[in-house]
């Protein structure tokens, strides 16, 4: 019978910890205010199991660029020989206007996410509002549809509920609302989802809701 090196076993588990305290950093906090926005969106930069993990800040960056950094990122892209007005010319990455027609002649509802994909908690009240209420008019407007459901860009942790509620009071084409929190239980127009497309190393699907149903907020009734 094989024996287990108890000195290895040891440095093994140290490392093991280490990982875990890695991947725990990367998630979000449970209740940092603002600040849960940029940990959700930390969260998102998903490079895959064997990505340089020194790549994640230079990602995490470009994620949640403010328009302030406009000028830094036009510079860095010349440096870099990145032409962005090309890659979208050539590569079309966003589905055009007919498209989205026929979606919905399909049977497809469209949803809004906002109209620059900036963290909301980082903007003032008037400008989140406008980056919702004018993305859910738009689709409106393309659509035909009474009403478009609106993603939050990374989260919506931290955004005041009464003022959401509020605004769908003021604009009733601002459908459900859905958040990036798992399974917890939210305000009745706030729909928390998991991500269950992200599929490879320990992200089975059995896993993946496993893990949703693990954490606190996924019992705790109430936002």
């Amino acid at each position: 019978m094989h024996r287990r090196d108890p000195e290895k076993a040891g440095r093994a588990g140290g490392r093991d910890r280490s990982r875990a305290r890695d991947r725990r950093a990367a998630e979000p906090a449970a209740a940092r205010g603002a600040g849960r926005g940029d940990a959700a969106a930390a969260r998102h930069a998903d490079l895959g199991a064997r990505a340089d993990a020194r790549l994640r800040p230079l990602l995490h960056w470009l994620l949640t660029l403010d328009l302030a950094d406009t000028d830094l990122l036009t510079r860095l892209s010349a440096r870099l020989g990145v032409d962005a007005a090309a890659y979208l010319r050539n590569v079309r990455p966003y589905l055009s206007a007919s498209q989205i027609r026929k979606l919905g002649r399909d049977g497809f509802v469209i949803g809004a996410h906002s109209c620059n994909h900036r963290l909301l908690q980082r903007l003032s009240r008037d400008e989140a509002e406008r980056e919702i209420v004018e993305s859910c008019r738009i689709v409106r407007d393309l659509t035909g549809q009474r009403t478009a459901p609106f993603a939050f860009p990374y989260s919506g942790a931290g955004l005041d509920r009464t003022w959401l509620a509020e605004l769908r009071r003021s604009n009733d084409f601002i459908g459900l609302v859905f958040d990036t929190d798992g399974l917890r239980e939210d305000e009745s127009f706030v729909v928390q989802r998991v991500f269950g497309e992200r599929i490879g190393y320990d992200r089975s699907l059995d896993a993946i809701l496993r893990r949703a149903w693990a954490k606190r907020n996924a019992w705790r009734r109430g936002a």
